[in-house]
């Protein structure tokens, strides 16, 4: 029974953030509809952890498509479209585009994906005090404070905006 409701719950946040969208009556024509969907987009940082980033994406894409575009999603970074190295020596996944923090909807950080403790380069510390050393602070920032963001974080990804104060 656990298991069923680890894997109902993902779907149930899907829900919650874009029901009243869905539920709203649309009479415009679908390129209008677009403009009117929820743009996810999932922050990728050297060092990511990769189930972070991609289990959430999955998530959206199956909501983007059960929807018929009510949502859409996608990789980005601080930096722009490059390759980012997930951690652990794990693949890397292709940031598309640079992170917009004045479009609306949710921004999603994940975690960072290493040793738990340490000082070594490898050490989840490590990864997200290097992640700080980018852009990506202040654009968390400025989506802080846009009231048409939702920024969702996962597991240490939680951390990257407490590491800054605002």
């Amino acid at each position: 029974m656990k298991k069923i409701w680890g894997l109902l719950m993902p779907f149930a946040l899907v829900l919650c953030l874009v029901a009243p969208a869905a539920s709203a009556k649309i009479k415009e024509s679908n390129d209008t509809f677009k403009d009117k969907s929820t743009h996810v987009q999932i922050v990728l940082f050297d060092g990511f952890d990769l189930m972070d980033a991609l289990a959430p994406y999955e998530v959206f894409a199956a909501a983007g498509m059960y929807s018929k575009g009510a949502i859409t999603v996608e990789l980005v970074s601080a930096e722009g479209k490059r390759s980012v190295p997930s951690g652990l020596n794990g693949p890397a996944l292709e940031a598309q585009t640079v992170l917009d923090p004045k479009r609306p909807g949710i921004i999603l950080v994940p975690g960072a994906s290493g040793k738990p403790a340490g000082d070594s380069e490898d050490a989840i510390p490590d990864i997200l005090r290097q992640a700080m050393k980018t852009g990506l602070p202040d654009m968390l920032k400025q989506a802080f404070n846009n009231k048409e963001i939702t920024v969702a974080t996962v597991c240490g990804g939680t951390l990257l905006p407490a590491m800054k104060v605002y």
